[in-house]
């Protein structure tokens, strides 16, 4: 038979299973923060795609109420215009966001030009940490319409 001596090398049992539990708590913190970043970059780029697509439509009228282009029958849109916000490889659409308008003619416009009041917006679902959200992001601009 032999002798335990008294002073052993190693880990107990109990030892070990707490380094492991405390090893997956670091690790699975870890994956929840890349995670909750990776989310955070997709929502950053969508709304730097929907402001650049807003930019195009609100240029767009703008210019359309310089050139006199503007009458009752297209200065809103309730239904909104479909516009591809993120398409992955094969050119499907992965987001999508509707653009909408309120032009008016401004109160404050004079015998030789006219004030345009544009008022543009678009809406899209964001998929913030799982859940769907409604975002939007707006431009109220006005624009002179010379008549000569």
């Amino acid at each position: 038979m032999r002798k335990s001596s008294g002073n052993q090398s190693g880990f107990t049992l109990i030892e070990a299973v707490t380094g492991v539990m405390i090893t997956l708590l670091a690790a699975s913190a870890i994956m929840m923060g890349v995670s909750k970043a990776q989310s955070t970059l997709n929502s950053i780029h969508l709304r730097e795609r929907a402001f650049e697509e807003l930019k195009i439509y609100t240029d767009y009228w703008k210019s359309m109420a310089a050139a006199k282009r503007i009458g009752a029958t297209n200065s809103s849109n309730m239904n909104g215009e479909r516009v591809a916000l993120i398409k992955d490889k094969n050119g499907n659409t992965v987001v999508s966001g509707s653009l909408y308008r309120k032009i008016r003619r401004g109160s404050d416009s004079g015998e030789y030009s006219i004030y345009y009041n544009i008022k543009t917006y678009i809406e899209w679902e964001d998929n913030v940490f799982g859940g769907k959200e409604l975002k939007r992001l707006e431009f109220n601009t006005k624009q002179l319409q010379f008549n000569l």
